[in-house]
């Protein structure tokens, strides 16, 4: 009969299995009439390696000593799958208000179980409140859901008293399984959202590889104070994603030992966490795209920022790291040279309390790397060298738009322009008094565009070496800069409102242009020489 000969479900000569490993239900049957028909004689149910880690998951340690005890081994891939001691690991609520109630909302098909100090365990539906509870008291809940059929994870609880939590959320993934090293797609997302869930026990998320969005949003706008550790160390796109957003009490952020990243895997992480005053420490050297985006963007009290070590960055990895943490006094170095479409984006965006910027040792630029990096950094009085000679697309576009306390620009040495490479630069500059000189002969369309415009101290304006122009290349590039006075530009294109359109808007009365000497054209007004100013030549 079937019990008197080994069961062999691995494909012969492949690694894949003759039973789809994600048929959950077959497996499980498959074990279970083992436990039926064994007879006493020592048998084995052997699966391949294809899929090992998934079926290791369904297979509880319950049925794995069942198995055993009626003379069978079940072996994955080689390995004897092998009975763990299972320790108590539930989600566990403790009241610190009285009339704590609590539900779980869901799209999954889910049953769970709740028990209350300890007593025996009933089930309970979705939507469905457990009894409430005084201060003190404790409920537990566990449930089996695997695989998550929703793109929402478990669900979310309401919780409609304050209390604190320990054991871990994955007993209600994996009932009383102990099963903690991963933890599955989506499986937390916004759980405990919007509650006034105050504080979780530190190993309450002990998962050491996760997957993509596994805690996204999971204490979204709670009354969480302390984090719990965060030990994994292989991370998946989103994984961590806004997981902290809007926590307004949590002053302390965990330890992120990660050094090897993954797409959005940090982004918004501590957005508008508006009392971390202690971020984490970051150790990753190994980036990937938006990695680091919004991570404590509004960040009120955040006045120092953690070390980052990257020397070769991804797309957007900086996005908006810091943006408007208007307690930032000091910036972190940045000492990497290998630049990525834009990296430092918005990075330090709204920082008013930001007085210098961190030197910038890139030569070698990508498209709008540099864009509005320090966009109304209104107390910033010291602006990095520039050293890259070769612009590319939009690189320092708004780079200091809005800084209000800078008194002087840094040389811009390039001679290789590029599609709104300056635009907007300097724009609503207050403070600043003089322009760096432009030694570019060849401009390219919008290069120029508003660069200073309205920054209404400027009296000493760029000696601008092109001879030609691109399309609105210096289009605004003076506009409202009131006290302007002096201007050398060797165009001998003709300005015109295709190229230099209000170029000169609202400059001072009086001044002093210097023109090309070979230069053949006689414009006047705001597309050209400001009326009422005094025209000298220089030979290009």
């Amino acid at each position: 009969g079937i019990n008197n000969i080994d069961w062999d479900f691995s494909a012969k000569g492949t690694d894949k299995a003759y039973i789809p490993m994600m048929d959950v239900d077959s497996i499980i049957y498959c074990l279970e009439n083992a436990v039926r028909l064994a007879d006493g004689v020592t048998h084995k149910v052997t699966f391949g390696d294809a899929n090992a880690e998934e079926l290791r998951l369904v297979i509880s340690s319950r049925l794995i000593r069942e198995v055993n005890g009626k003379g069978w081994h079940v072996f994955i891939g080689g390995e004897e799958l092998i009975a763990l001691e299972e320790e108590p690991n539930d989600l566990t609520f403790i009241a610190e208000e009285d009339g704590l109630t609590i539900s779980l909302s869901t799209n999954n098909q889910y049953e769970y179980e709740y028990r209350i100090d300890g007593g025996d365990w009933k089930s309970i539906q979705a939507y469905e409140n457990t009894p409430a509870v005084s201060t003190g008291q404790r409920v537990s809940l566990r449930g089996l859901l695997t695989p998550i059929n929703s793109s929402r994870g478990i669900g979310y609880f309401t919780l409609s008293a304050k209390c604190s939590a320990e054991g871990t959320p994955m007993s209600m993934l994996y009932g009383n399984r102990k099963i903690m090293d991963s933890v599955p797609k989506y499986a937390f997302i916004g759980l405990f959202s919007g509650t006034p869930l105050t504080k979780v026990s530190k190993d309450f998320l002990p998962a050491t590889t996760l997957a993509a969005q596994c805690y996204n949003d999971m204490f979204n706008a709670s009354d969480i104070v302390d984090a719990p550790d965060l030990p994994a160390t292989i991370m998946a796109d989103s994984c961590y994603r806004d997981m902290f957003l809007s926590c307004r009490y949590l002053s302390k952020a965990p330890e992120l030992p990660a050094t090897t990243l993954a797409q959005y895997c940090y982004a918004g992480m501590f957005k508008f966490c508006e009392g971390l005053v202690h971020p984490p420490t970051l150790s990753a050297t190994t980036l990937s795209d938006r990695c680091y985006e919004e991570m404590f963007y509004g960040c009120d009290s955040l006045s120092y920022a953690p070390a980052l070590i990257a020397d070769t960055l991804t797309f957007n990895c900086y996005k908006s790291m810091f943006q408007e943490c208007t307690s930032l006094a000091t910036a972190p170095a940045l000492p990497a040279k290998t630049l990525a479409n834009y990296c430092y984006q918005e990075m330090f965006r709204g920082c008013k309390s930001l007085k210098s910027a961190p030197e910038l040792p890139a030569t070698t630029l990508k498209t709008a790397c540099y864009r509005s990096m320090f966009m109304q950094c209104t107390g910033l009085e010291v602006a990095p060298a520039l050293p890259a000679t070769s612009m590319t697309g939009s690189c320092y576009e708004e780079m200091f738009i809005g800084c209000t306390s800078l008194k002087s620009a840094p040389e811009l040495p390039a001679t290789t322009l590029a599609t709104n490479c300056y635009d907007s630069m300097f724009k609503e500059c207050t403070a600043l008094t003089s322009a760096p000189n432009l030694p570019s002969t060849w401009l390219y369309a919008y290069c120029y565009e508003s660069m200073f415009m309205n920054c209404v101290n400027l009296v000493i304006g760029s000696e601008i070496a092109a001879t030609n122009f691109g399309n609105y290349s210096c289009r605004y590039m003076f506009y409202g800069c009131s006290k302007l006075s002096y201007i050398k530009a060797m165009f001998t294109t003709a300005p015109s409102g295709k190229y230099t359109t209000d170029w000169v808007y609202g400059v001072a009365p009086k001044g002093t242009f210097v023109k090309n000497e070979a230069a053949t054209w006689d414009v006047t007004g705001v597309n050209g020489i400001p009326e009422g100013w005094t025209v000298e030549t220089a030979s290009a």
